[in-house]
């Protein structure tokens, strides 16, 4: 801020940003009054720096000035004076965007400014690997734009995963989520391409209500914490003539409308600002609402939680080499390969086009010879970069399978083993093709392969690693983690048994699924590691991205484009006389012109060329030919958007369902198959139901189910429905398989106006996506397991249950379906719900009935965490316990469901004792479970029956016992004994807790033993802490599991200190025992008078 305004702001007032050259700076000193993208407000410490935090103004404001109070100076502005100091931990922005009103001629839509907003959050620090959490401060229309971009974000792909994962909540300041007054404002705009603006934001807007049903779904299923502010005071408004406050005054947005009105339900989420709409968010210095705001922003920022996805470099931090080999088998060198290799692992390099006739050979010439250098005699990275579409992975290929690579990398006089691997991103395949781990794995089994002759070595340096999870009894690897896989290929780089010459050729790291700065940061991790004598070089290709150029600017490398205009002309006459005379004829007077507006993107010229060949074959003239060129854009994105437009109006819907399938490739599945075709193609069908009908319902009932057939000219009709962004793939050794024609055409759909460039003004209506199509798919062809994964992304990426589609599912469908984990039947959709984690389908029920919980005659207690391949371990557990506090809250009671609690007990009985990270995945749901019920009022003390053959029903142990004997964790434990279990009640057997938790440690295996000691150790310390004793264990039995403990370097101290307890009260109990026998003896011998 200027105390005094420089002159050329006072002399220049019609203009809102400046260039002032300064010297010795390469680019001029920009100075702007407009404010517009991201403006940080204050500098934080990166040592303190906890949040950052974006403020987003409302309707025809100004970014700065609708913050800041009306006086003369303007000099104050709350959120950059007096917000720093009161959260010094927090970095603040303000977002600048225009929504003029009067005399605009921008017709941006809300979506429009939303990603606009989207495009400057991917484009600031505040999305880097390493960001903060953010939360926000909204003002009017800024809310609705910030609900808009939350929505697309969280319908979008793995890289705006993690820009949403950052959103922790904030204060929205009259944000008019069900409308606001607009006949003042539409005066304004009459017959303005702005109009549809302020009609979107009118009172009744359906759009309004569509988009808050969304975000809020979204909000609640990520906890996120948010404030709703109204305005108490009326507004002015204008008049036709757009004079200020020469209208009636009114209030712009109702209390209903800025709370989303929760102001009935919850009423510590809002609160009121004694001002109208502008003036509520002008505060000036020691403004009482101030505080208010700090406390709420305050809450906000501690209600997230926050994950880096940064790469940290711990590759070869954990493995120290020594120079001692000893002899290894080849049972787990086999089974390590057979681990480590996976399905299409090297598939992408198969359908790579192959380079044309004799393009790509400049990349050897000697006028362009940097890489042969390379090859030779570099070291280090080399970078081969390019537009999209501009070839870098055929010349990949190219250089992988040219002859004078391998020549120019071998050494001759080298003892060192040579050793080249290759891997290929590929962001349309399956998850392992595009993953860390798929690299990981690649790298690592290709390695191991060229070892061959050294496998002693190989298993030698590898097995103190993998030793735990080698399984001898079923001579088998148990999965290996990230970590396992890192430590494995620093051992093998950073050995000094076998000297190493390395070569690693990696293709299209623009496609990884994850942060661009991670895969940048691990490759150049694995070239500071890789230990002399051994020598790594890599070889990379990329998009020419601003992460990239960061980190490798220094490298030598080729820019593609430079030097394909030769290869482009070639391509092109090569493709006219392959067409035939009478084509050729035609296209030959056109050919320069394409090569000139090519630009180095051989894609694109692909597709004209294609589109130019068939409209040859019905235009006689050449003249249509040159305008039929001249309409196609020159742009792959408008290119696409041309394309989709231009598909018949009546498959617009398949191609909007097939396009979406295609883009989105969940973890759970791989791409679809030409032979699973079928699934698409009913998703599409099924895709159009909201309810049952008879096609449907017959499929439901039957009981087999015949899939659709393929035929052999399915690509045919997926080629017309999808304009030809898809195609069919064949490999050599795979099989034929659907995916999108280029990684363009998907990022195409991905977009964020895909859906409206397809579907037109129905896209607005459109809530379902690729996971909704899918989840309909698999319900309707009786796989309801098949079906969770699916639905529980559906309500994550749009806000939305699917209560209606499956209400018309028959109850007797659901009644059929068995609990994996037990043998209880699911008897209804809301125990389906709970058992599938559809939270949303829970809240609409009993929005639409609250008393659905209460009236239910479902078990819904009983119902079980799905299995561990549904899901990823502990965080399910705990939101599937939150799923049965939430119908105890919410009218449900253990007397509906009275036999819950034993069976979550009796699971506890059923299970063999695991490795503990297994218990973490197959156990944690139950003990998690247990606590809920025990908080709501269930009685701990309630026996348990274990059936005869459960296999820890044996001569030591009780078919009957109370759950504090069954408590394994120190959790479980405390949980009972705080609801009133006894601590030394007996089982059927006579045995106390205590007893139970020690021999439940003398079964545990040799293998597992480790992994439960401490967890056992606790357990027992916490039992002992609350006065436990033994009543069955034996002094020998005891010292056994002293020396066990002991062993595992655990504190025995308090279990012996136990142990003289126990053996001081026995011998207290038997001298008084002795006592009591003797004086009545002693009675006996003087008789009673």
């Amino acid at each position: 801020m200027f105390l005094k305004h420089p002159n050329l702001i006072e002399t220049e007032k019609g203009i809102s940003e400046w260039s002032i050259p300064v010297p010795g700076l390469e680019k001029p000193l920009v100075l702007d009054t407009h404010f517009l993208g991201m403006t940080p407000l204050n500098d934080v410490e990166r040592e303190t720096h906890k949040f950052d935090c974006v403020a987003v103004s409302g309707l025809a404001s100004h970014p700065l000035g609708s913050w800041q109070p009306k006086r003369e100076d303007r000099s104050f502005m709350w959120i950059r004076d007096e917000l720093p100091r009161a959260m010094p931990d927090t970095r603040f922005s303000i977002y600048g965007y225009d929504t003029t009103l009067v005399r605009s001629n921008s017709f941006q839509s809300i979506e429009d400014l939303a990603t606009s907003l989207i495009d400057h959050i991917k484009a600031s620090v505040l999305a880097l690997s390493a960001a903060k959490p953010l939360v926000f401060l909204a003002h009017s229309l800024g809310g609705i734009v910030l609900k808009e971009a939350f929505v697309a974000l969280a319908n979008g792909y793995e890289r705006s995963t993690h820009i949403l994962n950052l959103f922790q909540g904030g204060v929205f300041f009259g944000v008019p989520s069900q409308g606001m007054a607009t006949s003042h404002l539409l005066a304004m705009v009459k017959g303005q391409v702005n109009e549809q603006l302020v009609h979107d934001l009118s009172m009744g807007s359906e759009y309004l209500r569509s988009l808050d049903d969304r975000f809020s779904g979204l909000a609640l299923l990520r906890d996120m914490c948010l404030y709703w502010a109204y305005e108490t005071k009326t507004s002015p408004t204008v008049i036709v003539s757009f004079i200020l406050g020469a209208g009636p005054e009114e209030i712009l947005v109702l209390k209903e409308s800025a709370t989303r009105s929760l102001y009935s339900s919850r009423t510590s989420a809002i609160f009121p600002i004694n001002n109208n709409h502008s003036e509520m968010v002008k505060f000036s210095e020691d403004d009482p609402n101030f505080r208010v705001v700090v406390d709420k922003l305050r809450v906000s920022c501690s209600g997230g939680r926050h994950r880096s996805d940064g790469y940290t470099g711990t590759l070869g931090s954990h493995v120290t080499m020594g120079r001692t080999v000893p002899s290894g088998g080849d049972g787990p060198h086999v089974d390590l390969m057979k681990l480590l290799e996976f399905p299409d692992y090297n598939g992408r390099f198969e359908t790579i086009e192959e380079s044309f006739e004799h393009t790509c050979e400049w990349v050897f010439d000697v006028e362009h010879g940097s890489l042969s250098r390379w090859l030779k005699d570099g070291e280090s990275f080399f970078w081969i970069h390019g537009k999209p579409g501009s070839g870098k992975s055929t010349l990949m290929k190219f250089i992988v399978q040219h002859r004078r690579t391998w020549e120019l990398l071998h050494k001759f006089s080298s003892e060192a083993v040579q050793i080249h691997a290759i891997f290929l991103f590929h962001d349309r395949g399956t998850p392992l093709q595009k993953s860390f781990e798929g690299l990981l794995r690649s790298l690592l089994f290709q390695i191991i392969d060229k070892l061959e002759p050294y496998k002693a070595i190989v298993a030698a340096l590898l097995k103190p690693l993998l030793d735990r999870h080698w399984s001898s009894k079923k001579c088998r690897f148990r999965n290996l983690t990230i970590n396992d896989l890192e430590s494995c290929i620093a051992a093998l780089l950073q050995q000094n048994h076998v000297k190493l010459d390395m070569f690693f050729l990696l293709d299209a790291l623009d496609e990884y699924d994850g942060q661009p700065d991670f895969i940048c940061g691990f490759i150049k991790e694995l070239m500071k590691m890789t230990n002399s004598p051994n020598k790594l070089k890599i070889l990379f290709s990329s998009r020419p991205w601003e992460t990239f150029h960061g980190q490798f600017v220094a490298v030598p490398s080729i820019r593609v484009q430079d030097f394909t205009k030769g290869d482009i002309e070639t391509y092109c006459w090569g493709i006219v006389d392959s067409k035939g005379e009478e084509i050729s004829i035609k296209l030959g007077h056109i050919i320069p012109a394409v090569i000139n507006r090519a630009d180095g993107v051989f894609l694109w010229v692909k597709l004209v060329l294609l589109e130019l060949a068939n409209e040859a074959l019905r235009v006689n003239d050449s003249d249509g030919l040159t305008n039929i060129l001249n309409s196609i854009p020159s742009d792959l994105h408008e290119y696409y958007a041309r394309t989709v437009q231009r598909i018949p109006e009546r498959l617009r819907w398949d191609a909007y369902v097939i396009l979406e399938v295609l883009s989105t490739n969940p973890q759970c599945i791989e791409d679809l198959h030409v032979e699973r075709s079928s699934e698409m193609m009913m998703a599409v069908l099924e895709s159009t139901l909201s309810g049952a009908n008879e096609s449907r319902d017959k499929r439901l009932t039957q009981k087999d189910c015949a899939p659709v057939e393929y035929t052999e000219g399915s690509e045919i009709n997926l080629s017309i429905a999808t304009g030809n962004l898809a195609e069919v793939v064949y490999a050599r050794g795979h099989h034929p398989r659907i995916q999108f024609a280029h990684q363009t055409a998907k990022e195409f759909v991905r977009g964020q106006y895909f859906k409206r460039f397809v579907l037109g003004h129905r896209a607005r209506q459109t809530r379902d996506n690729a996971y909704t199509f899918m989840a309909k798919y698999y319900l309707t062809n009786k796989r309801p397991h098949s079906a969770i994964p699916y639905l529980i992304l559906h309500e994550k990426t749009t806000g939305c249950s699917l209560k209606d589609f499956l209400d018309s599912i028959p109850k007797e469908y659901f009644s059929q379906m068995k609990d994996e984990r037990s043998s209880y039947r699911l008897d209804g959709r809301i125990a389906f719900s709970i058992y599938s984690h559809q939270r949303l389908y829970l809240e609409e029920t009993l929005r639409r009935d609250p008393d659905a919980l209460r009236k239910t005659q479902e078990k819904l207690l009983s119902v079980s965490c799905p299995p561990r391949n549904h899901f990823d371990g502990l965080e399910h557990s705990q939101e599937h316990a939150a799923l049965l506090h939430f119908v105890l809250e919410h009218g449900y009671t253990i007397e509906q469901d009275r036999q819950a609690f034993r069976r979550l007990m009796q699971e506890q009985i059923r299970f063999r004792i695991h490795p503990f990270d297994a218990y973490n995945f197959d156990f944690a749901f139950l003990e998690l479970d247990v606590a809920v019920l025990i908080e709501h009022g269930q009685d701990p003390n309630i026996w348990i029956t274990t059936s005869k053959g459960s296999w820890i029903c044996s001569r030591r142990f009780a078919r009957k016992r109370k759950a504090i004997h069954l408590a394994k964790t120190r959790e479980l434990a405390r949980c009972l004994l705080d609801h009133g279990a006894q601590i030394n009640g007996l089982d059927s057997a006579g045995n106390t807790p205590l007893d139970c938790l020690l021999r439940r440690w003398s079964l545990i295996t040799r293998l597992y033993k480790s992994d439960w000691s401490s967890v056992i150790h606790q357990t027992g310390i916490l039992l002992i802490e609350h006065g436990a004793i033994t009543k069955t264990t034996t002094r020998k039995t005891w010292e056994r599991y002293l020396s066990g403990f002991q062993a595992d370097g655990l504190d025995i101290t308090p279990f012996r200190e136990c142990l003289d307890r126990i053996r001081s009260e026995k011998n207290i109990r038997e001298r008084t025992g002795d006592l009591v026998a003797t004086l009545r003896g002693w009675v006996g011998l003087f008789p009673h008078p």
